[in-house]
């Protein structure tokens, strides 16, 4: 059978499946029956709330229940086979860069390297965020890391509980596609000018009633500064990009 790979043999032809085309079909009868022979017991009524999709690990190494692998592509594109394309929503993960930021999906179970599991791709979901600071309300990939998030001052999951306080690594429940990039207050508390294209420390004041805010006894670093030199003890506004830094955005005259 020579040409189209993947179109339907006759009756009595002599079959020549290229590598890949044999692949896909593999990927395609695995994906299907991943996703008719998962049990509806109370472990996956449980899961109700969120969006599940196939998953197939070509990250290299087993991914944990819980774990990160951004979105590399589709296991069955409509050019291999439009029905199968339609029928499931199934990704390939990999091992999250930057430029996964906001494409990426936790592991509902363990995947290991080569095999196809489900993930939450949207929905509310528990997975571990390195919690950069206390502040932070949201969170995206962390590089090079399948085993958790990192907090930021946007991202594309929100924070909805954390476990304890402080910094480090914490037990999240997050809401995958609940991101946005929060303004944060604050004062710039330096002993001279912040200069233009420069960059500088925040102190957040977002404690109290405004406007009569106090200082929340935290520090946002390496601010950057684009726009003009800002005097000491002057009331700012910034806010995180998508490449994870704060901007200055806004500052008392």
């Amino acid at each position: 059978m020579m040409g189209d790979g993947f179109r339907r043999a006759q009756a009595g032809e002599k079959l020549q499946l290229s590598a890949a085309a044999w692949n896909a079909c593999l990927d395609a009868a695995d994906a299907h029956r991943t996703g008719k022979n998962r049990n509806r017991g109370p472990e996956n009524r449980q899961f109700r709330q969120a969006d599940i999709v196939l998953c197939k690990n070509t990250s290299g190494s087993d991914v944990a229940r819980f774990g990160v692998l951004g979105i590399a592509g589709v296991i069955i594109s409509p050019t291999d086979s439009m029905e199968g394309f339609q029928n499931d929503v199934a990704v390939t993960g990999t091992t999250p860069a930057a430029t996964h930021r906001g494409r990426f999906v936790v592991c509902l179970e363990p995947i290991a390297a080569g095999a196809i599991g489900r993930a939450w791709i949207s929905g509310v979901c528990q997975v571990q965020v390195d919690i950069a600071a206390a502040g932070n309300q949201f969170c995206d990939v962390l590089a090079n890391d399948r085993t958790k998030l990192k907090s930021a001052g946007s991202g594309a999951a929100r924070i909805l509980y954390r476990e304890g306080t402080g910094t480090g690594t914490k037990w999240c429940i997050v809401r995958l596609g609940d991101g946005g990039g929060e303004l944060r207050i604050g004062k710039y508390t330096g002993s001279s000018a912040w200069a233009k294209h420069t960059t500088a420390t925040v102190e957040v004041w977002e404690n109290g009633t405004p406007p009569n805010e106090t200082s929340s006894s935290q520090t946002i670093e390496n601010v950057v500064n684009h726009w003009a030199d800002v005097p000491a003890n002057k009331w700012v506004g910034i806010q995180a990009a998508a490449n994870g830094h704060y901007y200055l955005v806004v500052a008392e005259c």
